[in-house]
């Protein structure tokens, strides 16, 4: 009864779901669906579900995440965003409205095309069960029509939050940056189901499902045998709740309303939970590795901003304990790596020797595993404070496709004019980790990436805008 007073979500209502507007977005899909069904005969059943399942696909690409994504861009780019804080609505009742509101005839046409999958689903012959696998789901079955509405709900709400976070505070806002965030809520999307169906098993299983024998893809996680509709469907419901608590929590920062670092420091627990259930046996390896993506998906994606982290410091100088939960997201997944590092360490000797690292690497290079994860874990920091700088650089407090520029530099070009002027890999253990000599670079490029980070943190105020932030 609370969604159905929400101001903010019925208002989106009624502006994307006008009787015109909704026709219009129904009719196209309802005509390919009328030709798939006049054009198949004894296959239109399957035809029709088939159909259905990528209408939904292009609706929730092209449509729906755009529209997720420039739920609060739009506003700030029209200069209503202001207006709409002071309205009165708290940061859960605009989460929930921009999530489901805005994208509201997206969400129309994809139970639309729900209700014509589970229509024709008693008509599919058990021979066609086994169609696909489906591009979100596993085989026609009522459990893939469920994966296919929570992957939606996972792609819109990190779209939004995506949005909401990168855009949290800034003035102008272009165009093209919606389109980013909807593309980093379209990859949360495949992301996941590539992962679940790159550990799925196929196995013939004598599955009954409504009286049909159905193949089903099967895997493991932290021993619990889930079929693959099933298991997408519940890690993308999950994930989309913490995007959609991720928007709320940003809300509550566009509210000027107190938030910390907990919520994200549980999230890094679930990531490293999650990815380490697909192999127990390293599962320090897969949860090390996914620390190291959320350092750099926070560093890109977070607004760094002088006023903030000066915030910070001064907790610090003051023995504040706030300090504690108010540093930036990509310290905390930093550190979740670091502590990793150990036990990845220690599953790495007793799975590989360092022969083994070496011709993983590179033949000629001589270099042992607790010298490849420390130089790997001090390139790791490089790579952030290089981030944090550009983006306290940047006028807008984020700087991203500069911090991308500079990365794509040291890991792609630099390496290449390396070899090519020096003839060998002597040069790279500069660049990246691949020795002793690696680690002292990577310490002193992460040293003169903080002394750079110092001066801009430590300089005067550069305008009245950025004295008011502060």
């Amino acid at each position: 009864m609370a969604s159905l007073s929400n101001p903010e979500l019925i208002r989106n209502i009624w502006i994307e779901c006008r009787p015109l507007r909704l026709a219009a977005a129904l009719g196209v899909p309802a005509l390919l669906l009328m030709i798939s069904f006049t054009d198949n005969g004894d296959g239109a059943p399957v035809a029709l579900f088939v159909t259905a399942h990528w209408i939904i696909l292009a609706a929730v690409t092209f449509w729906g995440a755009r529209k997720a994504a420039d739920a609060v861009a739009g506003e700030l780019r029209e200069r209503t965003w202001d207006q709409q804080r002071l309205s009165g609505l708290g940061p859960g009742a605009m989460t929930i409205g921009k999530v489901f509101g805005a994208p509201s005839a997206v969400w129309a046409l994809i139970l639309f095309c729900v209700a014509v999958q589970i229509a024709v689903y008693p008509a599919i012959q058990p021979s066609n069960a086994n169609f696909g696998p489906l591009a979100l789901g596993y085989n026609i079955t009522p459990a893939a029509i469920v994966a296919e509405i929570a992957c939606a709900f996972l792609v819109f709400a990190t779209a939004f939050f995506a949005g909401l976070l990168a855009l949290n505070g800034q003035d102008r806002p272009r165009a093209f940056d919606a389109t980013f965030f909807q593309l980093v809520g379209l990859g949360a999307g495949v992301a996941l189901t590539i992962i679940v169906q790159a550990v799925a098993v196929e196995k013939a299983m004598p599955n009954m499902i409504e009286g049909r024998m159905v193949e089903t893809l099967v895997m493991d996680w932290w021993g619990l045998s889930l079929e693959g509709s099933l298991a997408l469907t519940l890690f993308a419901g999950v994930f989309g709740l913490w995007a959609l608590y991720g928007g709320y929590h940003q809300m509550r920062r566009a509210f000027a309303m107190r938030t910390s670092a907990l919520p994200w420091a549980a999230f890094l627990v679930w990531v490293a939970v999650f990815v380490a259930g697909w192999r127990p046996e390293v599962w320090a390896f897969s949860a090390a590795a996914a620390m190291a993506a959320a350092c750099y998906a926070g560093a890109l994606l977070e607004p760094h901003r002088l006023a903030e982290y000066r915030a910070w410091l001064r907790c610090w100088g003051t023995a504040d304990l706030r300090a504690l939960t108010a540093g930036p997201a990509w310290l905390y997944a930093w550190i979740a790596t670091a502590a990793l590092a150990p036990f990845a360490l220690e599953i790495l000797r007793e799975t590989a020797s360092d022969d083994d690292i070496r011709k993983l690497i590179l033949s000629e290079i001589d270099i042992s595993a607790a010298w490849l994860i420390a130089s790997a874990l001090m390139f790791l920091l490089r790579d952030m404070l290089i981030c944090v700088w550009a983006g306290l650089r940047a006028s807008d407090g984020r700087g991203l496709w500069a911090a991308v520029v500079m990365l794509v530099t040291l890991y792609v070009l630099l390496p290449a004019l390396s070899t090519a002027v020096a003839g060998g890999t002597s040069g790279l253990q500069l660049l990246m980790p691949m020795g002793e000599l690696s680690l002292f670079s990577a310490a002193l490029q992460a040293a003169m990436a903080g002394g750079l980070i110092l001066v801009e943190v430590t300089r005067p105020l550069r305008g009245p805008s950025e004295a008011a932030a502060a």
